[in-house]
């Protein structure tokens, strides 16, 4: 594959990673029973919470899934106009931002995660940081 393909190709799988993680935002704000029963089963072993929760926790819990859904819609959202605009263009600043961003989400997310007890999730991180790895190293700009 000639180096302007492998160019397009990182560019286009970015793109698609990103629009993909768009969409899984948008459904834990629009869908959120599908994805509360997932993490609820990663975290709690079980799809429903569990029965000592009263229902101020759960609403406090599915307030939290929804603020998460959103930061996470506007975020992808931002990394999708860097990566189609001036990262794709060769702008360093951008490629900084987009690396950048991720990195820190992953340090911090994780880090808390797994101080907070909660390794389920710095797993689920941990798959989330290696699908963007690759895109991150190949849409490097050369200077």
């Amino acid at each position: 594959m000639s180096k302007g393909n492998q160019q397009f190709f990182w560019f286009n799988y970015a793109k698609i990673l990103t629009i993909i993680i768009f969409i899984f935002s948008l459904g834990i704000i629009w869908v959120p029973v599908i994805w509360r029963d997932f993490f609820n089963l990663i975290i709690f072993g079980e799809r429903i919470f569990p029965a000592d929760f009263s229902d101020d926790a759960i609403q406090y819990i599915r307030l939290i899934f929804g603020i998460t859904g959103a930061v996470m819609a506007s975020w992808s959202f931002v990394l999708y106009i860097l990566i189609t605009g001036p990262l794709k263009e060769g702008q360093m600043w951008a490629w900084r931002a987009f690396a950048g961003s991720v990195i820190l989400w992953f340090v911090l997310d994780t880090s808390y995660s797994l101080f907070t007890g909660f390794p389920e999730n710095a797993v689920f991180n941990t798959l989330f940081l290696l699908a963007y790895t690759p895109a991150i190293i190949k849409t490097k700009p050369q200077i």
